[in-house]
């Protein structure tokens, strides 16, 4: 009788298979002034990568040091997670979205995964999210739940537009989701991540542009079941917060084109 790993494995070899993909994963980390935390983080995404190779995936690990100070540079460049084919890579770019970009243009897998570095997700993030891309194709894929922490104390479910919810008028209005997310490489590609440099010109909400665009683009925004985030929320000091005192706004883009629009009315 087979175990409950052996059931497992089988059945994301099937799917593997049936969908002829590939079994290239990379979780792209992006640091700044993490410092010890830092440690945690990469210590996490490597449960993650355990759990995930059990199941026959190859997760590539690739840390964006943007701008950061020397104590997170020591941390990330010293630690004992990093194996032959991660990559550690130095970037001046001052801004979250370009720096992912520079990961994602310097991975090797096909499956993205995007991570902050002072963010956690549960073991089962990554082959959780790369079953459901395996059953869908254009959609982004963030987790289950959001557990808010530090800062602030929350918990909430995100929103699974394949299960009806996240209109584009909601969209429009709010911010569904977080910064971490999976998707196919494709879709980095055609969606890159946009520039905010919110201090100079009063456009910010990287993450909030991007999964608009993402929508301009055609794909769906759902969820991996079972999974959690677990996001820190500073008390001071964060983009979040200096966006607010700044009052940043999305900047423009195809989200706000006429041609989307006229799709969802004649749908």
């Amino acid at each position: 009788m087979e175990s409950i790993e052996e059931a497992l494995v089988k059945e994301f070899d099937e799917l593997a298979v049936a969908h002829g993909e590939s079994d290239q994963v990379s979780v792209v980390m992006t640091f700044h002034a993490e410092g010890g935390i830092a440690h945690w983080t990469l210590l996490g995404v490597e449960r993650g990568r355990v759990v995930a190779e059990r199941l026959g995936l190859q997760v590539q690990l690739v840390a964006v040091l943007d701008r950061a100070d020397e104590h997170t540079q020591r941390v990330v460049e010293s630690h004992p997670v990093l194996r032959e084919g991660d990559r550690v890579l130095m970037s001046q770019h001052g801004d979250p979205g370009l720096a992912r970009n520079h990961g994602i243009e310097q991975s090797s897998g096909d499956w993205i995964g995007i991570l902050d570095g002072d963010d956690y997700c549960t073991a089962n993030w990554i082959i959780e999210s790369v079953r459901v891309l395996r059953n869908r194709s254009q959609v982004v894929v963030h987790t289950d739940y959001l557990l808010t922490f530090g800062g602030r104390w929350e918990m909430t479910r995100l929103t699974d537009q394949l299960s009806g919810g996240g209109s584009l008028e909601t969209c429009f209005k709010h911010h569904l989701w977080a910064s971490t997310v999976f998707a196919r490489r494709e879709l980095f590609v055609q969606c890159p991540y946009r520039q905010a440099n919110m201090e100079y010109n009063g456009f910010g909400y990287e993450d909030w542009d991007w999964s608009l665009c993402v929508l301009a683009a055609g794909y769906k925004h759902t969820t991996a079941p079972g999974t959690v985030l677990f996001y820190r929320r500073k008390a001071a000091g964060s983009r979040q917060n200096l966006g607010l005192q700044q009052q940043v706004v999305v900047r423009p883009g195809p989200f706000f084109a006429t041609t989307l629009w006229n799709r969802q009315v004649m749908k």
